[in-house]
């Protein structure tokens, strides 16, 4: 999967942050999925949801870098969470739409 290795890398060059889950999501008709007024006809929505624990600021660059990206990628459902040791962990859903239904090959 393009999408699972583009940001696999991403986070590794992300120095501070670590992978904690990564879950493909099955490919979804854009006009199903998106209000009437973003239908975007004959596409459809790829995305993977994950789970990444690291600095407030190694976290935020991520994100900022996921937005960079030349092929446009979305995240979405964002959850900040603090646990009993304090560590801070990131839960997201990166998105993108794509007129194939097959997994998305996306370049850096």
């Amino acid at each position: 999967d393009g999408l699972r290795a583009t940001l696999q890398r991403m986070l590794a060059d992300t120095a501070g942050l670590s992978l904690v889950s990564m879950k493909t999501l099955g490919p979804e008709e854009a006009a199903k999925v998106l209000p009437p007024a973003q239908e975007v006809p004959g596409m459809y929505r790829h995305a993977m949801e994950l789970r990444i624990s690291g600095g407030f600021s190694d976290l935020h660059d991520w994100l900022l870098s996921v937005e960079g990206m030349p092929r446009k990628l979305l995240w979405s459902g964002m959850q900040l969470e603090l646990d009993e040791e304090q560590r801070l962990f990131l839960s997201v859903r990166v998105v993108t739409l794509s007129p194939d239904t097959v997994p998305l090959e996306i370049a850096e």
